[in-house]
């Protein structure tokens, strides 16, 4: 028993005082990306990317806005 309180101890001091690389800290996680976007959901999206929370993953920043201009010329 005192093993495994010590090992969660280990953990949890790991987790606490792990550092990120500069551009890829969001908050309370690391993101992969470096300038990365970090969404709501605990992910992150790399840099031109946004997070689309509704289908949970990344959209071209670039694409979203021809859209957005595609559709508003339409109407």
């Amino acid at each position: 028993m005192k093993v495994l309180i010590v090992l969660v101890f280990v953990c949890y001091l790991t987790w606490a005082y792990a550092k990120c690389e500069p551009g890829t800290d969001c908050d309370s996680f690391c993101c992969p990306y470096s300038e990365a976007t970090c969404c709501s959901n605990r992910g992150c999206c790399p840099n031109g990317y946004m997070c689309d929370e509704a289908e949970e993953q990344c959209v071209s920043v670039t694409e979203t806005a021809a859209k957005m201009l595609y559709e508003t010329a339409a109407n």
